[in-house]
């Protein structure tokens, strides 16, 4: 039996899938759709550093003017780098949480 993940891991999880989702509306050539669940999994890949960090989340505000803007951002160049600063972020959000777990427990990986 897999013992119980932290927040802050499910979280992030569920980021990793909403990019994946963002990368599959890609290739279907749904551009604006692509931009705005990336943008959507970098709200909770940050929501879930800040749980890992244990930051005050009562202050965490989104940005609907960003999310406005990514709604027109419909060409393939634009959804492109949406999903590549998607996927940097969650490679970032990776490399923290094991460094972080490594710190914490002299052992490798969360």
């Amino acid at each position: 039996m897999v013992p119980p993940q932290p927040e802050y891991v499910l979280v992030r999880d569920k980021a990793r899938k909403i990019l994946y989702l963002a990368k599959e509306e890609f290739d279907r050539g749904n551009y604006s759709i692509t931009c705005f669940l990336a943008y959507l999994a970098r709200i909770l890949l940050n929501y879930s550093i800040m749980l890992r960090r244990g930051v005050n989340l009562d202050r965490y505000v989104i940005d609907f003017n960003e999310i406005r803007s990514l709604l027109v951002k419909d060409t393939m160049e634009a959804a492109r780098t949406c999903l590549e600063e998607g996927f940097n972020a969650l490679s970032d959000t990776d490399k923290l949480f094991m460094e972080k777990r490594e710190k914490e427990c002299e052992c490798w990986g969360e």
